[in-house]
Order: C-alpha cells, then structure tokens, then sequence
C-alpha cells in the first residue's frame, strides 16, 4: 500500500513538473507590439510586447530567421502553466543586423510584417 502510494505521488509530481516547465517553451503566436525604440547608432531596438489572449505572458523572444535582412520572431510563454509569470517578460532588446529591413512576428502558419525600415531614412516604422 505504502509503495502504491510513493509510486503515484511521484507520478503526480513529474506530470505536475512537466506542465509548470514546459509551459515555458510553448510558442505564442498572439504576441502583438506594444512600443518599439531604436538608439541612435546602434544596432539594437528595444520592443514591449504584450498578449492578445487573457491568459499568460512571454518570457523570451528568438528569430528564427536565416536571412539577415529580414527577423522572424518567435516568442515564448512564461513558466508556471498557462497563466504562468514565472519568468514573465515584455521589454526586449534585439540586435538588429544592419542589413535588417523587415521584421515579422510568428502567427502558426506564418510570419506577420510588423515593422519595416525606411531604405532612404533609415527610420523603423509599423507597417498597420
């Protein structure tokens, strides 16, 4: 009985950690931009993002794009289940590569064009 007992209990935790941690690696695809900022002379941008749904936060952001000039973003959810802030993120900054003129942002089957840099100015913009 007893061993029964330890035998559940320690399946219950294992289930219960895989949930609260891989979470945390679930991709969210209703991610939509809140704020962007790009110093002068530098190779980064600072973006806020927040969630479409009611439930959860990002934690981490990844591109997941092979071309230089173009960033496909993925974000990922925070720890601690499905309304987890375990980790919870909104502020980012990304190195942007200098021949970087279009930035997506991951929705399942596809990318969304988010922001796009002006060839003559130099100067990001939304693109809605």
């Amino acid at each position: 009985m007893k061993k029964k007992l330890i035998i559940t209990l320690s399946v219950l935790i294992l289930i219960s950690a895989f949930y609260f941690i891989g979470s945390g690696f679930d991709v969210r695809e209703d991610v939509f931009l809140i704020d962007y900022a790009v110093p002068p002379n530098k190779n980064e941008m600072t973006i806020t993002v927040g969630v479409a749904s009611s439930a959860g936060y990002t934690r981490a952001v990844k591109n997941v794009s092979d071309n230089p000039e173009v960033m496909e973003l993925q974000f990922y959810s925070a720890f601690n289940g499905i309304n987890g802030s375990v980790g919870e993120n909104h502020r980012f900054v990304i190195d942007i590569p200098s021949e970087c003129r279009e930035i997506y942002f991951d929705r399942g089957k596809n990318f969304e064009l988010i922001l796009c840099k002006d060839e003559v100015t130099g100067e990001w913009s939304l693109t809605k």
